[in-house]
């Protein structure tokens, strides 16, 4: 078991998704004291890591970055306790700046390894707050996480691109 799935019960791949992305100027509008490159520069599985990643870089833990994802995931997992780990077993893909309505959210893509077109999450973090949102596409239906707000929701099914009529769905 990885030292993710031990600490967090997470396990994530290494590998790098094809998800488009639009990328922004990270010091666009930066929250006061946030360093926007922490989150645009680090996959999703480096954020979740407490005990480092790998190569020469450092350690890009942020605690509050996993409390939020695991807080946002809590409804799922608690009932079902292998959904952490087959969630994170895929390819992910490093931050990207958005901006709603002046707020700037992190957005990262992860999904489940060899399935990544059927179990597939999106989820945006506002920096200015830590608050989570998600879209997740499982058993071919959309489960929205975090009570996002319409414009939200928009987004995060933009930026996913996965509905019934490009899934494996019938």
């Amino acid at each position: 078991m990885s030292a993710v799935a031990a600490a967090l019960a997470l396990s994530v791949g290494v590998s790098q998704c094809g998800f488009a992305a639009d990328t922004a100027t990270p010091s666009q509008g930066a929250a006061q004291g946030v360093n926007i490159e922490h989150y645009t520069d680090s996959y999703l599985f480096e954020l979740l890591e407490p005990y480092g990643t790998m190569g020469n870089k450092p350690n890009q833990y942020d605690k509050k970055y996993a409390n939020s994802f695991k807080k946002l995931l809590y409804p799922i997992a608690v009932h079902d306790k292998k959904f952490m780990g087959r969630i994170t077993s895929g390819p992910t893909t490093k931050g990207e700046l958005l901006t709603i309505d002046g707020d700037q959210y992190v957005m990262h893509h992860i999904c489940e390894e060899t399935i990544c077109n059927e179990v597939n999450l999106v989820v945006m973090y506002r920096i200015k707050d830590g608050r989570m949102i998600g879209r997740l596409w499982q058993k071919c239906s959309e489960i929205l996480l975090g009570d996002p707000l319409s414009q939200e929701v928009s987004v995060l099914r933009d930026k996913q691109g996965i509905t019934k009529y490009n899934s494996e769905c019938k």
